[in-house]
């Protein structure tokens, strides 16, 4: 993951380069809010730059992304790099804003969106090395996703199970408990009706004998 931060690093400031040679006033603010760290003052350049031309828009958008990401709120930096890959105007823009947009996918731990946001990065640029590193890595992670919930559902059922056959042998238990009390229960009025039977039968001879 180290490897997948530093490749976002320089393929920011790699881009902010080459948007700084000819920006408006709210980009080239937000670009040097962003140098500075300051990224939350660079988000609103960025946004106030969102309403400039169509011409400028798109790189608004991916400096946005660019400044949302460095405050970890990857779910707008998602949706501000989605839109910089649709507005791109050529192939080397939209590979590097679906690149990030794949790096952002990431840290949410989506790894099949992800996997196809590297994908899109290929199809722009073939070259593009680092998102073919970072798409082998995706699927490196999906696959141990995959076979982490595989095995917690695996455990879920058998907890599952263990908690049924407890129940019904409590169940069991529980009957077996109730028919041996009926039985001796049964057994103590047979006894009890058998010694009053035969009290009556001596009582009934003694006053036959008298």
């Amino acid at each position: 993951m180290k490897n997948l931060t530093l490749i976002l690093l320089l393929t920011v400031f790699g881009f902010l380069t080459s948007v700084a040679q000819n920006p408006r006033k709210d980009i080239r603010s937000g670009n040097k809010d962003y140098r500075e760290g300051d990224y939350q003052e660079a988000e609103l350049d960025y946004r106030r730059a969102i309403d400039n031309p169509e011409k400028e828009k798109e790189k608004a958008l991916y400096n946005l992304g660019n400044a949302l990401y460095r405050q970890e709120n990857y779910e707008a930096a998602q949706g501000n790099f989605a839109m910089a890959a649709d507005q791109a105007g050529g192939a080397d823009e939209k590979a590097k804003a679906a690149y990030n947009l794949g790096n952002t996918l990431m840290k949410a731990q989506d790894y099949q969106k992800a996997i196809a946001a590297y994908k899109e990065a290929l199809r722009s640029r073939p070259g593009f090395d680092e998102a073919r590193y970072n798409l082998e890595y995706a699927r490196k992670m999906l696959k141990q996703q995959q076979e982490q919930q595989n095995q917690e559902q695996q455990n879920s059922e058998q907890q599952n199970q263990e908690q049924q056959n407890s129940e019904q042998e409590n169940s069991e238990q529980e009957n077996s408990e109730q028919e041996n009390s009926e039985q001796q229960n049964s057994e103590q009025e047979n006894k009890e009706q058998e010694n009053k039977e035969q009290e009556n039968s001596e009582q009934q001879n003694s006053e036959q004998e008298n």
